[in-house]
């Protein structure tokens, strides 16, 4: 959802109405931040990719085994 509504603050459309502040990604300022909001969302991400990999190895690691 975080990242769906950085996305909606950088699109060319006027949301304020809406309460979505846009993010002015047409300034070196307004791209600073939102790469820097773009890296924290992906970090933030890594720990479940993680868990998800971590989870679905088991199950999916002897189907590739019988498979090749």
């Amino acid at each position: 959802m975080a990242l769906r509504d950085l996305d909606m603050q950088a699109g060319p459309y006027d949301l304020r109405a809406f309460g979505v502040e846009p993010v002015c990604i047409e300034t070196a300022e307004g791209r600073d931040a939102y790469q820097r909001r773009q890296r924290a969302l992906s970090e933030r991400a890594a720990a479940l990719r993680h868990r998800l990999i971590a989870a679905l190895d088991p199950v999916l690691r002897p189907a590739a085994v019988t498979s090749s």
